[in-house]
């Protein structure tokens, strides 16, 4: 068989941490978002979007993990051409990291579990409106299966 293409869900939405909007989700399951409870230990957080403490009316463009979730930004990557093979290359190949930080539109990031890769994310859009409400992410996220 060839190469194929990688399942894709778009139009995703992850609201900011302090937005009292879901702000987390599992890498398994990316449209299942929610709100991450600091104190329910039974559900933690493969990816949520940090908010900073001391400043609470700006987008703090980070994300985090509770899991033993990995990050980085390869934004030369071709997202629209993802396939296991090049996506499992570059993940193998990269520096991975417990967080990712000044995220912007257009950034992909790669997200797996120790050496074994989940997929790729493509930011289509950070907002930061006025208040925190309505602040957050929307992105496609393309998974290994």
């Amino acid at each position: 068989g060839g190469i194929k293409n990688l399942p894709e869900f778009t139009g995703l939405q992850l609201f900011a941490g302090n937005s009292g909007k879901a702000n987390a989700f599992q890498l398994s399951d990316p449209t299942q978002t929610y709100i991450l409870d600091p104190a329910d230990s039974t559900r933690l957080a493969d990816v949520y979007a940090y908010s900073c403490p001391d400043d609470n009316n700006r987008l703090s463009r980070e994300w985090r993990t509770q899991t033993s979730t990995y990050f980085f930004k390869h934004n030369d990557f071709d997202y629209p051409n993802a396939n296991t093979r090049n996506v499992e290359a570059i993940y193998n190949s990269s520096h991975r990291y417990k967080s990712v930080s000044d995220i912007q539109e257009g950034d992909i990031i790669f997200v797996g579990k120790e050496d074994k890769v989940w997929g790729v994310i493509l930011v289509t859009l950070c907002y930061d409106n006025d208040g925190t409400a309505n602040d957050g992410y929307l992105m496609n996220y393309k998974i290994v299966q």
